[in-house]
């Protein structure tokens, strides 16, 4: 759906920015232009960054080894 008619901006890409670290009006705006001129689809904004911030994040921790999640371990594997 399109959220910011002005500048023609989908509620994908703004969820899209909010992913790539855009956290906050300000930054949306500067990446996609949503919320930069007439104000009528900041609410909204507001609701996606909010949904963003209350969605669990499903990423591996970098400073997890692999081998903790069920990959094989190197030497493991090289002993075979």
């Amino acid at each position: 759906m399109i959220v910011c008619l002005c500048e023609g901006v989908s509620d994908r890409e703004v969820r899209s920015v909010i992913r790539d670290g855009a956290l906050d009006l300000e930054a949306i705006g500067a990446r996609c232009g949503a919320g930069t001129c007439c104000g009528g689809c900041v609410d909204l904004l507001e609701d996606l960054l909010e949904e963003a911030d209350s969605t669990p994040h499903r990423c591996m921790p970098q400073h997890v080894p692999a081998h903790r999640f069920g990959a094989p371990h190197a030497a493991a594997a090289a002993a075979g």
